[in-house]
């Protein structure tokens, strides 16, 4: 076990990291037999307050992902997993809730599920690479709430892999959701031909529906509730330079709310998971 998050908020009570390389039996509400935490962290709110953690490991070994399943009780807003730049030592940090770095693995918001890549499609984490789980934890209650968030992955075979796999965030930022009912559009190029086999929705508290497409192809088209952030399995074959466009349907009975990090601001973000990987930003916005 290695005890394993940059920038000062206030972090209330935050415990230490754990990782799990090599495997070590589950823990009771893992999934299924063969995960194993890759990060996680224990955190206490006081009543009424949020912050986000980062939560960095360097990895001894090549480890080759088939899955993702996301830790995250009651106060876990979202959760982003990716390759770091290294520049930050491991541990346990207050950090900014954007996600900057360079690669994504996989996003989580409330109610997601775990999940499985194709039949030989895995995430490759090289070894001596970081990984930052980037958490958003918000305590909306009167009294102070403790949890344990992270995520656990499925380990595969090497030789089992036939394409490598990442994700990316697709929409609009910097906009304001005006009062009453409204739409916010997104829209991104693509760099390289991929095929996308999974897509999820993140919005905060106004959000209402979310749709997205790429050329003719839907890609997803449902409406949106906070605490149902699970994602679709699609088999999408994609080329370079067509474009995703993302609509964002949001009803605020309000004053106009604008894009950011916090959940009583919002976003509009359509999460992609695809390969091959890289060829893009963490981020597609234009």
């Amino acid at each position: 076990m290695r005890r394993a998050w940059g920038v000062v908020l206030f972090l209330y009570g935050c415990g230490s990291a754990d990782t799990i390389f090599p495997a070590t039996p589950d823990a009771p509400s893992s999934p299924s037999a063969g995960w194993t935490v890759l990060a996680q962290t224990d955190w206490t709110l006081q009543p009424h307050t949020e912050t986000y953690l980062c939560v960095r490991v360097t990895v001894d070994h090549d480890v080759y992902v088939g899955g993702f399943d996301p830790i995250a009780p009651l106060g876990t807003h979202h959760s982003v997993l990716g390759i770091s730049r290294g520049t930050t030592p491991d541990g346990v940090s207050t950090c900014s809730g954007l996600f900057i770095e360079p690669s994504i693995m996989f996003g989580s918001g409330v109610g997601t599920q775990p999940l499985e890549l194709p039949a030989g499609v895995g995430t490759k984490i090289g070894k001596g690479q970081q990984v930052v789980l980037n958490l958003h934890l918000y305590n909306t209650g009167d009294a102070p709430l403790s949890g344990t968030s992270g995520v656990r992955v499925k380990e595969m075979d090497a030789a089992a892999v036939v394409n490598e796999a990442d994700a990316m965030l697709v929409g609009p930022v910097g906009f304001t959701v005006a009062t009453g009912l409204s739409t916010v559009n997104g829209r991104c190029t693509l760099l390289r031909n991929q095929t996308i086999f999974a897509v999820a929705p993140h919005m905060h508290k106004l959000g209402r529906h979310m749709s997205a497409q790429i050329g003719a192809t839907m890609l997803m088209d449902r409406d949106y509730t906070f605490d149902e952030q699970t994602f679709s399995t699609i088999d999408v074959q994609a080329s370079a330079l067509e474009k995703i466009q993302t609509v964002c349907t949001y009803e605020n009975e309000g004053a106009p709310v604008g894009f950011g990090e916090s959940t009583d601001d919002e976003m509009c973000f359509l999460i992609v998971y695809r390969y091959p990987a890289g060829g893009q930003f963490s981020v597609c916005s234009e």
